[in-house]
């Protein structure tokens, strides 16, 4: 911009900006307290042309846009990764422990990432497994138990019989 000439300034002590025009009526704009004011009259100022301040202004809001747009696909690239890697693992891992809870069984979660997540899944992998060996193990515990009470209840009443006899063949 150009210095600025002789200038017609309209000041109002209410706004925080004034409004200037020169010889040729190019419109400038000044903020108060850029102004040097002796009852109502200007010493110094310093200011832009309006159309300067205005395409400025623009440029800004259109930066302003575009950085609202850059973060706003950040945002979404962000919540499609983090659902990604940690909510979709995280639900298929719930839905594996409460199968688990309900007794059921051949459990496994999948499918299984490679990373953090991916290691706590292929433990619960590992442990439902174990779980189903260790719950067969004592389900077969208990047959063999109640099988071998019931043989000792059987030869019990064998015996008893059995020595009644033996007890009283001396007197036959």
């Amino acid at each position: 911009t150009s210095p600025i000439a002789a200038l017609e300034i309209f000041a109002d002590k209410n706004k925080e900006y004034v409004s200037a025009f020169d010889d040729e009526q190019n419109s400038f704009m000044f903020k108060r307290s850029s102004l040097y004011l002796i009852n109502d009259r200007v010493l110094t100022a310093v200011g832009l042309n309006q159309r300067d301040v205005i395409a400025a202004m623009s440029k800004i809001q259109n930066a302003f846009w575009f950085v609202l747009i850059i973060l706003i696909f950040v945002l979404v690239l962000g919540y499609w990764w983090l659902n990604a890697i940690l909510i979709k693992p995280m639900d298929h891992l719930l839905e594996g422990i409460n199968a688990l809870k309900k007794g059921e069984k051949n459990i496994s979660v999948g499918p299984i990432p490679s990373n953090e997540m991916g290691t706590v899944m292929q433990n619960f992998n590992k442990m439902s497994k174990s779980t189903q060996e260790v719950q067969s193990q004592l389900v077969q515990q208990a047959k063999m138990a109640s099988l071998g009470q019931l043989v000792a209840g059987v030869a019990h009443e064998l015996n008893n019989p059995i020595g009644f006899i033996y007890a009283n063949m001396k007197h036959l």
